[in-house]
C-alpha cells in the first residue's frame, strides 16, 4: 500500500474525467443466472392486497345515478370534476368498503372511447385517506388493445428491470351494479409512489406530456411553465406553493450547453443515467413509442433529494408491443435510432452519441435479450395471464364497442395478429421479431461490462472493512484498484482488488473482486473510487467525476430521547398549524452525529421503521420531529404517531451496526400537554418537565406545593391573573414567566402580598410557566392566556 501525495491525486482526478473512457459500468442490476435483476429492491414495494396478481378482485363503485350520466356524457368527457363515490374492493380475502370517494374520467383518447377509464381518489373528500397506503388508483379500460394485457406486461418487465414503474393487475369493474368490463388497476404516480421508491416526497415531481421534447428556452425557470392543451407540459406535482422550476430549467440547460467533454461530468451530477439507460432498451423492446423518446410524451421526472439527481419514471403504456398509429415496423426499427425522424431527443441523442454511453447501451441490450427477452418464457408468461382473465374478457360487452374486437380476438392477439390496422402482430409476433432484429443491429464491443454492485461490510468488531466490485465480463481485464481517503484529507491510499480467494475474497473466479483492509483509528468516513484498466488500453473510473462516501458507524453514539410529547391538545404547532405528538433528539456529546443513516421507530420489532433526514446534528444541538403520520408535510414528520395510551421510543443505528440500539424509552400512559423529558440533558432520567420543544429541558415542579396553598385564577384569563397564596408561601419575592421556547417573557421582583394582582395584557394568547420563587424552591403554575 503506498500514499499518494496531493499531486498525485489532483492528476488522478483529471485522468478520471478523460473522455476516452469506454469501459461499460452497469450500476443497479446485475446478472443471475438467465434473470436480470434489480439490486436496489426497494425501489419494488410488495404488490400487497390492493395489486395481487395472481386473482382477479372486483371494484364495485357506487354513485347516484345522476352524477353517473353527467359523467359520461360526451359533452363532458374533458370535464376533470370528481363526483361523489362508494368504493367497495373485493378479493378473496373480503370486502372492503370506502366511503365518499371521488370519481372521475382520466386518460387521453380514452375519454372519448365507448370504454372509458377512471380515476379513483381516496383523498378528495378527506384530506390524507389511503386506501393500502395509495390516496389514488387509475382504472384503466385498454380499449385500444384487443388483448387487455399489454400495460400490464409492460410493468411487470419493467420491474424485471429494475426500472422504477407503477404496481397493476387486472381487475373486474362494476358501476351500480353494471359489468363495465375487464380494467387494468395501476398505481397513481404521486408523493406516495415517489416516497414508497426512492425514500423521499419533497423534490420536485413532473408530470410530462405532450409535446415535452426537453427543447432549451433559455435561462429562467419561468418559462418552462409553458402550457399546451390546457395544462403545462411539465406539470409540477409537489411544492405547488413555491412553484419553483430552477430544477427542471437547470437540468435542461445541461442537456442543450455543456460541451461533449463535459457532458458525462455534467450530467451525472443532475441525472441518473445508468437507471435511464435501461429505460431506452426497455421502451425500445416493448415498443413504448408514446413517451419521450419517439412522441415526447408520458413520461415523469423525479428530483430525488437524497441524491439530487433526476429519475426517468414511465408510465401509460397501452400503446406497446406492436400497436402502430404511423405505419412503423417497430420490431425492425433501428435500436440506436429509434427516436423521432425529424426531431431532435436531445435527452436521448446526447446519450447514445457519448461512446460510454453507447457501450453500456449496447451491452445492456444484449443481457435483456438473452435473459428477461427470452421468447419461451415471455409466451408461459402471457398464455397465464390469459388463462387468468379470459372469462372477465369474454363476459366484457364493452371491450367490444369501439373497435368491434371478439373473444377470439382477444385469445389469437396474445399470440397472432388480431385483423386490426392499429394491431398488426401479435404479441409473440412481435417479441420473435424484435429479439431477432435487436441482434442483428447490436454493435460489437471488446469493452469490459463492470457492475458498480459495490458491497462494503464492516467487520463484527468493526476494525476491518471488505469491499468488492462486481465486473460480469472480465475477458480483457488488467486491474482493479481502490483509492480511498479519510475524513477529508485528500491523502489517497490505494490497493488492488483481485478474485483470487484470498484476503477476503470469498470465491476465486466468479467475478466479484474484493479485499479487506484495517481502517485508519478514529476515522469518521472514508471518500473513494475504484480505478479499472483493460488490456487493450482502456482505463475508467467509478464514479466518473466525483467520489463515493461512506460515514463509519460509530458506537458511540451521543444521541439521546430527550423530550417528547405523547399528547398535544394545545401547545405547539407544527408547521402545518396543526398540534401534532412531537419527539426531540439531542447530541450530548461533542462531535457532531450524522442522522442519514439512522432510525427512529415506536415499535421494537420495527428497528428501520423510519429513516432520519440527511442532516448532522451538531454538539449541544436539539432536533425536533412530528411523530403525527403524515411525511408529506416535510422531512422532519414521522410515518408513526404516539399513543397517549403508552409506547415505546427507539432511536436505532444505520445497517453497518446491524441496527444496533442507540437510545429507547417506554413511556405508560400520558396526560393532554404534559412532556417527559431528561434532566440534565441528553444522559439523566425522565420526569415531567417544562415543555421546550427545542430547548433545554427544566424541571417541573407543580406537585411539590398543594393547590390549596397557591394558585392563580381565572385561568384561563384575557388581561389580568390573581395569584393567592396562603401559609409558608407568603414569603415569595419572585416571579417569572416562560413562554413555550423556554424564553423569559416577564419578571417581576416583588414584596409579596397575599392577593397579587398581575397585567399581562400585553402577552400574546398561548400557554405559559408562572415560576413562583421562595427561599427554598421554585413552584410552577401553566397558566393560559386567551
Amino acid at each position: 500500500m503506498m500514499v499518494l501525495e496531493f499531486y498525485q491525486y489532483i492528476y488522478a482526478m483529471f485522468f478520471k474525467n478523460k473522455s476516452i473512457v469506454s469501459i461499460i459500468l452497469l450500476s443497479m442490476y446485475f446478472l443471475i443466472g438467465t434473470h436480470f435483476v434489480s439490486h436496489s429492491q426497494e425501489l419494488f414495494p410488495p404488490n400487497g392486497r390492493l395489486f395481487e396478481d395472481t386473482i382477479l378482485p372486483r371494484i364495485d363503485i357506487f354513485i347516484d345515478q345522476d352524477s353517473l350520466d353527467e359523467l359520461l356524457k360526451y359533452e363532458n368527457r374533458w370535464s376533470y370534476h370528481e363526483y361523489k363515490a362508494d368504493f367497495v374492493f373485493s378479493d378473496s380475502q373480503g370486502n372492503d368498503t370506502i366511503r365518499d370517494i371521488g370519481f372521475r374520467l382520466r386518460g387521453n383518447t380514452s375519454r372519448s372511447s365507448k370504454k372509458k377509464s377512471f380515476k379513483v381518489s381516496f383523498n378528495t373528500f378527506e384530506k390524507g385517506r389511503k386506501f393500502y397506503g395509495v390516496e389514488k388508483l387509475n382504472l384503466n379500460g385498454e380499449h385500444n388493445d384487443p388483448s387487455i394485457v399489454r400495460s400490464k406486461f409492460c410493468f411487470d418487465i419493467a420491474k424485471q428491470m429494475g426500472i422504477v414503474a407503477s404496481r397493476a393487475n387486472h381487475i373486474k369493474l362494476y358501476i351500480n351494479g353494471e359489468y363495465f368490463g375487464l380494467y387494468i388497476n395501476v398505481e397513481h404516480v404521486d408523493e406516495e409512489f415517489v416516497k414508497s421508491r426512492f425514500g423521499n416526497n419533497n423534490g420536485n415531481l413532473y408530470k410530462c406530456l405532450y409535446p415535452a421534447d426537453l427543447k432549451y428556452l433559455g435561462n429562467k425557470p419561468d418559462y418552462y411553465k409553458q402550457e399546451a392543451n390546457g395544462r403545462r407540459i411539465y406539470d409540477l406535482k409537489t411544492n405547488k406553493d413555491l412553484d419553483d422550476y430552477s430544477d427542471i430549467a437547470g437540468f435542461i440547460k445541461i442537456l442543450h450547453t455543456v460541451s461533449d467533454e463535459e457532458f458525462r461530468c455534467e450530467l451525472e451530477k443532475v441525472f441518473d443515467v445508468d437507471d435511464y439507460l435501461k429505460v431506452i432498451v426497455y421502451d425500445i423492446l416493448t415498443a413504448n413509442w408514446d413517451d419521450y423518446i419517439f412522441n415526447k410524451n408520458n413520461f415523469y421526472l423525479y428530483h430525488d433529494t437524497k441524491t439530487g439527481k433526476f429519475r426517468y419514471i414511465t408510465y401509460d403504456l397501452d400503446n406497446t408491443w406492436g400497436i402502430d398509429w404511423f405505419k412503423i415496423d417497430w420490431a425492425k426499427r433501428d435500436i440506436y435510432q429509434w427516436s423521432h425522424q425529424s426531431e431532435n431527443r436531445v435527452l436521448y441523442t446526447r446519450i447514445l452519441s457519448q461512446p460510454e454511453y453507447r457501450s453500456k447501451f449496447t451491452y445492456i441490450m444484449k443481457e435483456v435479450l438473452d435473459s428477461i427477452y427470452a421468447p419461451d418464457s415471455l409466451q408461459s408468461y402471457l398464455h397465464a395471464k390469459r388463462e387468468l382473465v379470459r372469462k372477465a374478457a369474454q363476459d366484457d360487452t364493452y371491450r367490444t364497442l369501439d373497435y368491434g374486437f371478439t373473444y377470439d380476438d382477444f385469445y389469437e392477439s396474445y399470440d397472432i395478429a388480431p385483423g386490426f390496422d392499429h394491431v398488426p402482430v401479435g404479441i409473440m409476433e412481435f417479441i420473435n421479431s424484435r429479439r431477432f432484429w435487436a441482434n442483428v443491429q447490436l454493435e460489437t464491443t471488446d469493452q469490459l461490462a463492470l457492475n458498480s454492485m459495490k458491497n462494503l461490510v464492516f467487520s463484527p468488531d468493526k476494525d476491518s472493512i471488505k469491499i468488492s466490485l462486481s465486473i460480469l465480463n472480465s475477458d480483457f481485464l488488467e486491474e482493479v484498484r481502490l483509492y480511498y481517503s479519510y475524513d477529508d484529507t485528500f491523502i489517497f491510499y490505494n490497493m488492488e482488488l483481485n478474485d483470487d480467494g484470498l484476503n477476503g475474497d470469498s470465491i476465486a473466479g466468479d467475478k466479484i473482486y474484493s479485499s479487506v483492509f484495517l481502517p485508519l483509528k478514529n476515522a469518521k468516513s472514508m471518500k473513494y473510487y475504484f480505478s479499472i484498466t483493460s488490456t487493450n488500453g482502456y482505463e475508467y473510473s467509478d464514479p466518473a467525476c466525483d467520489l463515493h462516501e461512506v460515514i463509519f458507524p460509530d458506537d458511540q453514539v451521543t444521541l439521546s430521547i430527550n423530550e417528547f410529547m405523547a399528547s398535544n391538545d394545545s401547545t405547539i404547532k407544527d408547521d402545518a398549524g396543526e398540534y401534532d405528538d412531537w419527539i426531540e433528539l439531542y447530541n450530548y456529546g461533542e462531535q457532531k452525529v450524522y442522522l442519514g443513516d439512522k432510525y427512529l421507530t415506536d415499535k421494537k420489532e420495527n428497528k428501520t421503521k423510519w429513516k432520519m433526514p440527511e442532516v448532522y446534528l451538531q454538539p449541544g444541538q436539539f432536533l425536533l420531529f412530528w411523530a403525527d403520520k403524515d411525511e408529506e408535510q416535510g422531512t422532519n414528520h414521522t410515518n408513526f404517531k404516539l399513543s397517549a395510551a403508552g409506547e415505546y421510543i427507539g432511536i436505532y443505528n444505520s445497517e453497518l451496526t446491524d441496527n444496533k440500539l442507540i437510545d429507547e424509552y417506554e413511556f405508560n400512559s400520558q396526560e393532554p400537554d404534559v412532556s417527559l423529558g431528561r434532566i440534565p440533558d441528553g444522559t439523566g432520567d425522565f420526569q415531567v418537565v417544562f415543555p421546550t420543544p427545542g430547548y433545554e429541558n427544566h424541571v417541573n415542579k407543580t406537585n411539590e406545593i398543594s393547590q390549596t396553598d397557591i394558585w392563580a385564577y381565572p385561568n384561563p384569563f384575557y388581561n389580568n391573573l390573581k395569584l393567592v397564596t396562603k401559609g409558608e408561601f407568603n414569603n415569595i419575592t419572585l416571579i417569572k414567566i416562560y413562554n413555550l421556547r423556554g424564553q423569559l417573557v416577564k419578571y417581576y421582583d416583588v414584596a409579596w402580598e397575599r392577593n397579587l394582582q398581575l397585567g399581562l395584557k400585553t402577552l400574546n394568547s398561548g400557554i405559559y410557566f408562572l415560576n413562583v420563587f421562595t427561599g427554598r424552591k421554585v413552584n410552577v403554575l401553566k397558566i393560559v392566556k386567551i
